[in-house]
Order: structure tokens, then C-alpha cells, then sequence
């Protein structure tokens, strides 16, 4: 969704968010997308790098991306017939398609082998990568310290 700033700037790759001007500099891979099922990946990931603006290298790029997260064998494949797991991998290649310089990713990581997080996190995919993981567990009603802690805002680590 869209939130709209109180007060202040946000910048995002060196560009004004309230701008809209960072679009093509960042890549965004959120957790659990609508995808067009009847699609297939290589559709969804050149038609992201159109959006991006790649114009006729977005066939190659495409391909690369997918090849990248281990996905080349299924790029004929229709979405609708993915697993979780290469819907994961396949949003990842949608991120990194335009090589961008900054990837925000809502927890990517799990669930995918080694090879395809190595792969669509190695360089030029991109120079800085957000990743947004919920790692702390909700603080309990009046901010009373975490018995598991200590800390004051009840916080605490949860699975690992």
C-alpha cells in the first residue's frame, strides 16, 4: 500500500519518494504478490523490465534474472502451475531485473535453497538491499520488560 509522510522527506536511492522518481532505481520484492497466473515467468519478468524502462534488452535481462534464481527451466511455465517456493525465487528475479540500486525485499530468503539467494544477491544486481523480516515478537500490553530479555520494551528474539 501507499502511506503518505507526516512531515518530512523520504528519499529512496537518492530520490524523493513523494516524487515518484525512484521507481526505476529500486526493486521491490514483496512476500506474497498477485501475479498473473496464466503468464509465464519469462512473460512477468521481461514485462518488469519494460516497466523498467529496457526496452529491447528486457528479453535478455529477463532471461539473466531468471537464470540468476535458478528459474531458466520454468521460464515457459505458466505461474499458475509455481510452487511457493519459485513464486518467491520468481518475485526475486522481478526485483533484480533492472539491476537497480536498491532492492527492498519483504523477508526473501526463506524458504529458498542456498544457490537462489546467492545468485540474486551477488553483484550488479544491486548496491544496497532492504530486508524488510519481522525477527521480534510483539511487546506485551503496558511495555512490561521480556522475562526472556530484559528489555525494557518487551521485546524479544523469536526463532533463533
Amino acid at each position: 500500500g501507499e502511506a503518505t509522510l507526516a512531515s518530512g522527506t523520504l528519499e529512496l536511492a537518492g530520490e524523493d519518494v513523494g516524487a515518484r522518481l525512484h521507481g526505476a532505481r529500486v526493486g521491490a520484492a514483496p512476500l506474497d504478490p498477485p501475479l498473473p497466473q496464466d503468464w509465464t515467468a519469462l512473460e512477468f519478468v521481461e514485462w518488469s523490465a519494460r516497466l523498467a524502462g529496457l526496452g529491447r534488452l528486457a528479453r535478455p535481462r529477463a532471461t539473466e534474472a531468471l537464470e540468476r534464481v535458478a528459474l531458466a527451466k520454468a521460464a515457459k511455465r505458466a505461474l499458475r502451475t509455481f510452487s511457493a517456493v519459485e513464486k518467491r525465487a520468481l518475485v526475486l528475479a522481478h526485483a533484480v531485473v533492472a539491476s537497480p540500486d536498491v532492492i527492498v525485499a519483504e523477508a526473501p530468503l526463506p524458504d529458498l535453497d542456498g544457490d537462489r539467494q546467492l545468485n540474486a544477491a551477488e553483484r550488479p544486481a544491486a548496491r544496497a538491499v532492504l530486508v524488510a523480516s519481522p525477527t521480534r515478537a510483539a511487546p506485551p500490553p503496558f511495555g512490561r520488560p521480556s522475562r526472556a530479555t530484559g528489555d525494557p520494551t518487551g521485546a524479544r528474539r523469536v526463532g533463533g
